[in-house]
């Protein structure tokens, strides 16, 4: 199955401030974007496989990406090698979502340090989080595979669920250029 695919991201902050004279009012722009395409293949700015899925987290669940347990829309099991790009948007407006690494996987991942007391990431409520890596990828074999979400404060905040939207696009296990 033929892969294409697009990243954009595009934010501007402008900085005025009121003057009292009848002169220009002064202002500051900041402007950012980012444009990362990926055609078909395994090399760099390619990849070769993608899952997305809008799922509900209830407390934590960890996400396996390599060891086919994630279908994609045709049914076909998804694994990957690499992960070039990964969105996730967190889809509750009161609930925080906390993104990163299993406990069973100590490593340096991708998601964090886990060596830190505190191995996951926030994604506010409404929040969107986006790693891409569209070279190289972020390693995704063997243990580096599993990552977790969960509801912040699952354990205490009495919260049940929260919805959120995954993309993950990268290079398929088994492909020659990971």
């Amino acid at each position: 199955m033929a892969f294409s695919g697009s990243l954009s991201i595009s934010a501007t902050a402008r900085l005025t401030r009121p003057q009292d004279q009848l002169l220009a009012t002064p202002f500051d722009n900041l402007v950012y974007s980012v444009s990362q395409s990926f055609a078909d293949g395994d090399g760099d700015d390619q990849a070769d496989a993608r899952w997305a899925d809008r799922r509900t987290v209830s407390d934590i669940e960890t996400l396996n990406l390599n060891d086919g347990s994630l279908t994609n829309a045709f049914n076909d099991a998804a694994e990957f090698e690499a992960v070039k790009l990964c969105v996730i948007k967190n889809r509750d407006t009161a609930e925080s979502l906390l993104i990163g690494c299993s406990p069973d996987a100590p490593y340096a991942a991708w998601w964090g340090d886990v060596s830190a007391a505190y191995q996951y990431f926030e994604v506010p409520p409404g929040g969107c989080a986006v790693l891409c890596g569209p070279k190289d990828g972020y390693d995704c074999t063997g243990n580096k595979a599993k990552m977790q979400v969960a509801v912040a404060g699952y354990s205490s905040s009495g919260v049940q669920s929260i919805e959120y939207d995954i993309i993950v696009v990268g290079i398929a296990v088994g492909s020659s250029g990971a």
